[in-house]
């Protein structure tokens, strides 16, 4: 798709196409299996011309990576009683995931306005650590958490940059989030809060 976009218009005879890694690969479940299918090709093919051919390798090396496309029953939900216009969108939404189940977990981070008291998370993670935990409390967090991999969070657990409360991951290192950055899960920052 990416690709595509560097010569929408069809104007150049040739155009170059850089690919990098990003620091973390991507989560398990189909994208991870992209992703691998993508550094395949890229490795017997260093040279790659946007052809219908290199299109037909990729997908070959990404549908053997694949156990099933459709645990979430797609022809079952939304096609085999489609000419009644009668879909299943719930029950497939409710079975459909890209990313894998337990590929990730949320962190509630701790914020705190200097200049607006009132906005602080602090009185709700009091409540989250004396187990008055309910359907509201869980809303209110829900605004300050942030979704990392497993890795991560195994990561940030060793060094303490969060910690368990009641059964929900709460940051614990001050500088392990910071509001218009985001998680910064660097080895720098090791000053507990």
């Amino acid at each position: 798709q990416a690709a595509g976009r560097c010569n929408r218009e069809g104007k150049r005879e040739r155009g170059l196409l850089v690919v990098f890694s990003p620091p973390r690969r991507a989560p398990v479940g189909l994208l991870r299996k992209g992703e691998d299918a993508t550094g395949e090709l890229m490795r017997t093919h260093p040279t790659l011309e946007l052809t219908p051919s290199m299109f037909e390798r990729y997908f070959r090396m990404f549908y053997r990576r694949v156990n099933t496309f459709d645990k979430a029953r797609f022809e079952v939900h939304l096609v085999s009683e489609s000419s009644q216009f009668i879909f299943a969108f719930r029950e497939f939404a409710e079975q459909f995931s890209l990313i894998e189940d337990g590929a990730q977990e949320s962190v509630i981070v701790r914020y705190r306005d200097p200049d607006f008291p009132e906005h602080s998370n602090e009185h709700l993670l009091e409540r989250l650590a004396r187990g008055d935990v309910d359907r509201q409390l869980l809303r209110r967090l829900q605004r300050y958490s942030v979704t990392l991999y497993r890795t991560e969070i195994e990561y940030a657990a060793q060094r303490g940059y969060i910690t368990r409360c009641n059964g929900y991951w709460v940051q614990e290192v001050e500088h392990f989030y910071a509001p218009g950055i985001g998680v910064q899960l660097d080895d720098r920052f090791d000053y507990v809060v």
